[in-house]
């Protein structure tokens, strides 16, 4: 079983690290597209590292008081509701609203960093150095996928992608393009959010 939950938690930590770059992307893409004045567009950012921030005592009363699975099924119920509350802030262009929905997503955040500490539950004392190792190692996989992630969103191929890497703006592989396909994205939501009202 400790087995199990140790996988469980490597592939949890894998796929929330994964997204958060995404997140924090498009976050500050959607603020400056939101925001009446640009000095705001990275608000949403802040609210998700600050809620990240003052969520993590109260989680770890949970946690300590229920179980970690009532703490993880809290952060899982406020990274999904974030998300909704997020979309329908964007499609109708409201600032605050999306400033709320990242604060909600920060407690998602904040649950992610847990998972460290529940590798070590049902392991001996000896693995448990190794039980957080693997559990932080997710990190890595999360790069990895966070990259084929975002390029698959963007819908770039791997050609596109070398000839974003080589610019002065490159941030580790394709990142001149990504960032121009996320910006036209975010752009694209200005344009259905028009064709809703």
């Amino acid at each position: 079983m400790a087995k199990r939950n140790l996988i469980v938690l490597v592939l949890a930590n894998a796929l929330l690290g994964a997204q958060m770059p995404m997140m924090f992307t498009i976050a500050g893409l959607a603020g400056q597209l939101l925001a009446v004045n640009a000095c705001y567009a990275t608000l949403p950012i802040t609210m998700i590292v600050l809620a990240s921030m003052l969520c993590a005592s109260p989680l770890s009363m949970l946690m300590q008081r229920y179980s970690r699975r009532v703490g993880f099924w809290v952060g899982a119920a406020a990274g999904m509701m974030g998300g909704v509350i997020g979309a329908y802030a964007l499609c109708v262009g409201s600032f605050p609203i999306f400033i709320a929905s990242s604060f909600i997503s920060g407690i998602y955040m904040s649950a992610q960093g847990f998972y460290r500490f529940a590798a070590t539950d049902g392991t001996t004392p000896q693995f448990r150095p190794k039980a957080i190792s693997y559990v932080m190692s997710g990190g890595l996989v999360a790069a990895v996928l966070g990259t084929v992630g975002d390029l698959a969103a963007a819908g770039l191929d791997a050609g596109a992608a070398r000839l974003g890497a080589g610019g002065p703006e490159a941030e580790g592989g394709g990142g001149a393009v990504h960032r121009a396909q996320a910006v036209r994205a975010v752009r694209g939501l200005g344009s259905v959010r028009a064709g809703l009202a």
